[in-house]
């Protein structure tokens, strides 16, 4: 009949979106908590947020401490908010256009932006704290896109918003102590240098992670052929 032709048949992945979805939200939790990588991309996003709040409001302030100017400064948050759009759009296309697993691409971007914020400290002229900031910028665009993308390939669609409303719940009081953390280098040490050396150490460790997880999808690829 007209009727029959015109149903939408029900793909296997909407029937278990629908099953995920008839089940209690503790139920989904568990099987949210039961999924290895997600405590990897709940830390991947946690320390990004911790490198984007602190990156976007002491960025003025270490440049005048390094010796920029006023107006120097300020041009510096509008090279690095260009930068962080083009990070965020272009980079994620090399895993989009399948020249990188995303997993690859996040360990590939966490380690080259742990790099770029070691040089921070380093830098000696405005040319090449601004060469540094647009390429953080970058980098960190790209790592704050990825995290959603990572959640649903690994987590999937049907438990993404629990998976979402679970990591906030995780994170949100670690998210509080921001705040302190800033404010000890700033007014006990009078230098974000130690700062950004400790975020530049959290972000290496961060690429260890996803490097280790990059080498168990290999060997979990190659048993399957």
């Amino acid at each position: 009949s007209i009727c029959d032709t015109g149903a939408i048949k029900e793909t296997p992945r909407s029937k278990k979106e629908t099953a995920v979805q008839e089940l209690p939200l503790l139920q989904v939790v568990q099987l949210v908590l039961r999924i290895p990588i997600y405590y990897a991309i709940s830390l991947t996003w946690l320390i990004m947020c911790y490198n984007l709040d602190i990156f976007t409001t002491t960025l003025y302030d270490y440049a005048v401490d390094k010796g920029a100017s006023d107006t120097g400064a300020v041009s510096l948050i509008s090279y690095a908010s260009l930068t962080d759009l083009l990070g965020r759009i272009l980079l994620p296309l090399l895993a989009d256009r399948n020249y990188l697993r995303r997993s690859t691409l996040t360990a590939c971007n966490l380690f080259m932006m742990g790099a770029a914020v070691t040089c921070f400290p380093v830098a000696a002229s405005y040319g090449a704290f601004v060469g540094v900031a647009v390429a953080v910028s970058c980098f960190l665009g790209c790592a704050m896109s990825m995290c959603g993308v990572l959640l649903a390939d690994n987590v999937g669609l049907d438990k993404l918003e629990v998976s979402y409303g679970l990591m906030g719940v995780i994170c949100a009081p670690l998210l509080f102590l921001k705040p302190f953390f800033v404010g000890f280098f700033r007014d006990k040490l009078g230098t974000y240098d130690d700062m950004y050396h400790i975020l530049g150490g959290l972000l290496f460790f961060l690429s260890l992670i996803w490097g280790i997880i990059v080498i168990s999808e290999r060997r979990a690829s190659t048993l399957y052929i």
